[in-house]
């Protein structure tokens, strides 16, 4: 049982050698940098992913606490028009801050391609 698992084993290894060499790869760790250099690479800014849900908190608290208590007022349609467009500058805010967060590190090729020119 262990010569036989060891025999599939090595078979493996000898199969992911032959792709290696046909890549260009040397050894286990070039194979991880390669990964690493085709994948491209996020970076979150958490600042902005808190102050993006405490906006979306607030939207969803002016609609849900705020408005009904000047239900069945005079002021109840004013309010709500002041609602509706904190809404939309808070949900502009929002999308804003999670584009902002989010930045795509530069790899080693980033970095060639920017210093050749």
């Amino acid at each position: 049982m262990f010569v036989a698992s060891w025999f599939k084993l090595r078979g493996a290894t000898q199969r992911l050698e032959i792709v290696n060499k046909e890549r260009g790869v040397k050894g286990v760790g070039d194979a991880a940098k390669l990964e690493e250099e085709r994948l491209p690479r996020f970076k979150i800014n958490i600042f902005y992913v808190i102050s993006s849900v405490c906006s979306l908190v607030l939207v969803g608290y002016s609609w849900l606490v705020f408005l009904p208590a000047f239900k069945d007022t005079a002021e109840y349609a004013a309010v709500q028009n002041i609602v509706i467009l904190l809404t939309v500058l808070l949900v502009a805010v929002s999308g804003m801050q999670i584009y902002l967060s989010v930045k795509r590190e530069e790899t080693q090729t980033d970095n060639s391609a920017s210093k050749s020119e």
